[in-house]
């Protein structure tokens, strides 16, 4: 049997349809990575677009200063298995448990 020379391509990813657990799978990974943002929304149908973005709230009186901006992920698919990029960050995430297909 030869062995497998060529890297394993990412690909990008979409949900499937109806599979509530993979969707908060993500949104936790999502949440976890941004550390400490306050999200307003995530915004993206993973069943239908790999990118998500995750837009901060709007600052309070006391936070007119604020540095946050949106970050836009992208769920990405790799010899069978979910990973969560963050694209302003450039890293991934394993996502183990989210089952997702190639888009």
């Amino acid at each position: 049997m030869a062995c497998k020379s060529e890297n394993s391509k990412a690909l990008p990813a979409l949900l499937l349809p109806g599979d509530q657990s993979s969707l908060h799978l993500v949104r936790n990974a999502v949440f976890d990575s941004i550390r400490g943002m306050n999200v307003a929304s995530i915004d993206g149908d993973m069943t239908v677009t790999s990118s998500i973005v995750a837009s901060p709230r709007e600052p309070n009186q006391y936070e007119m200063n604020s540095v946050f901006m949106p970050v836009w992920f992208e769920l990405i698919i790799r010899d069978g298995n979910c990973y969560l990029v963050n694209k302003n960050e450039q890293f991934e995430v394993p996502l183990p448990g989210v089952k997702c297909k190639p888009a």
